[in-house]
């Protein structure tokens, strides 16, 4: 057993003082040569990225794949086990995208292309060590088709869905993996204001609601009268849509039609009824609709006035007080339906119309203003 010996020296007053501390280590002989081996070389990490079968080309199909290895050892050539390796691409998908290294030290992780042709850039990184490959993507670029039902009679009074659906392909490829945003300047879908929907079986299908839109010109019998409104659709790559790929539609409606009215106008008497119809077309004849909130309001420059209690959406009687005068009536609506759900594009829908009686001792007569 070696015996290490430190000295130390204490000087108290004029008088010295020896004290010797022994440690002691473990050795196979008592040998009094004391020992130091020479410190280690340093360690090198190198990390070796390649195509496993020494293709570095696929195409632009958005399914193709490519096995892809990194191998970690030391500037030996000796492998490092349980290494973590991450991988990335800014095209085509990964999987996995970490994984760690085996007793050869190599670590692997699969490439599937995407849609776009060009060059991507694929990267392996562990302690410090980055390592990347190019893959050249060669194809077409990807095309977005959509296909809308009953886009020629959708109506802007009935709410009903109208049917959409949306394929992709990828250098003419149909793909089955893939993601798309959906949009319309007005309406709703049934997934929400603007949804991003997902797809693994090569479509996807989504209803769009139209929403309460009146005639231009507010005229119930212009029934020829139609509005348009735009569905697009926006490819989406790495959650981030892409504005140059796209596919749009337009979508013919048959607006809403209220029809505002009286029989006579001119009496005698002290009370005036009229009429508010709303009507919705389909391509093929007008319908009632129901439901729309109405709102009944009137002055007059002498006496009272007031309406029946039973006001609703067919209308109402006015009566009044005195024999001279005017009495002008205001009928309006603010309603957007049940089509419309994005809270920064709300479509709420106001509608206004006038209605002026002259009364002179019980004759009245009635302008629609």
């Amino acid at each position: 057993m070696k015996k290490y010996g430190i000295l130390f020296t204490l000087l108290i007053g004029i008088s010295a003082v020896f004290i010797t501390a022994q440690f002691w280590a473990c050795s196979e002989d008592d040998d009094d040569d004391e020992y130091f081996p020479p410190p280690h070389p340093p360690i090198e990490i190198i990390i070796e990225f390649y195509s496993v079968n020494g293709e570095y080309s696929l195409p632009a199909d958005n399914s193709s794949t490519l096995e892809l290895e990194a191998k970690v050892t030391d500037q030996h050539g000796n492998p490092y086990s349980l290494v973590r390796i991450e991988f990335s691409t800014d095209l085509g998908t990964l999987t996995p995208t970490s994984a760690t290294t085996d007793n050869q030290g190599l670590a692997r992780t699969v490439l599937q292309a995407g849609c776009f042709p060009g060059g991507g850039c694929v990267t392996a990184y562990t302690i410090g060590r980055l390592a990347y490959l190019q893959i050249n993507y060669y194809g077409d670029s990807p095309e977005i088709k959509i296909e809308i039902q009953a886009e020629n009679n959708a109506s802007a009074g009935t709410y009903s869905p109208v049917h959409i659906k949306a394929w992709l392909n990828c250098s003419g490829v149909p793909a089955t993996d893939f993601s798309l945003d959906f949009s319309s300047e007005s309406g709703c879908f049934v997934d929400g204001c603007n949804p991003r929907l997902s797809t693994t079986t090569g479509v996807i299908e989504t209803d769009w609601i139209p929403s309460f839109r009146l005639a231009e010109d507010q005229e119930w019998y212009d029934y020829n009268q139609i509005l348009s409104n735009v569905i697009r659709v926006n490819l989406v790559q790495n959650d981030i849509a892409i504005e140059d790929i796209f596919a749009f539609a337009e979508l013919y409606l048959y607006p809403v039609h209220i029809d505002l009215g009286f029989s006579d106008y001119s009496g005698l008497g002290n009370t005036f009824c009229f009429w508010v119809h709303p009507f919705g077309y389909d391509g093929t004849g007008f319908y009632p609709l129901t439901g729309i909130p109405f709102n009944f309001h009137a002055s007059c420059t002498q006496g009272t006035v007031w309406f029946d209690e039973d006001q609703n959406d067919s209308g109402t009687c006015v009566h009044w007080t005195g024999d001279q005068g005017q009495i002008d009536i205001i009928v309006t609506m603010d309603y957007s339906g049940p089509g419309d759900c994005c809270e920064d594009r709300p479509d709420l829908i106001h509608w206004e119309r006038h209605i002026r009686l002259t009364i002179d001792y019980q004759y009245w007569t009635a302008e629609l203003l």
